[in-house]
């Protein structure tokens, strides 16, 4: 397994990987618009991702399984508050074949 940071060269592939998982997700998702999980929309999302990951306010990771290259999990940090105290929101979705698998603590 390979981990990096999202870019905005991964918009296809985050489609992919949500409407692969679209089911196993669906009870930890609010509800969305059809065309949420777009390549489209996912160029949008993450060209506005640039912006806030250089102002340290959040930071998104995606595990890629070596072999196929398919992304198998995300997570992300969001929310981060610096200073004396320092916090962030925790967020993560899994490929429902790799549940179980250790992903989350290599990962996040």
């Amino acid at each position: 397994m390979d981990q990096r940071l999202n870019d905005t060269g991964d918009a296809e592939a985050i489609s992919d990987f949500y409407l692969r998982n679209t089911d196993h997700l669906q009870p930890w998702q609010p509800e969305r618009e059809p065309d949420f999980h777009s390549v489209d929309s996912w160029v949008l999302r993450l060209q506005n991702r640039i912006v806030e990951f250089e102002s340290s306010t959040l930071t998104h990771f995606l595990t890629l399984d070596a072999s196929t290259r398919k992304i198998v999990a995300t997570c992300s940090l969001t929310n981060i508050t610096r200073g004396l105290f320092q916090a962030c929101k925790l967020g993560y979705a899994v490929c429902q074949t790799y549940e179980g698998k250790g992903l989350m603590k290599k990962l996040c």
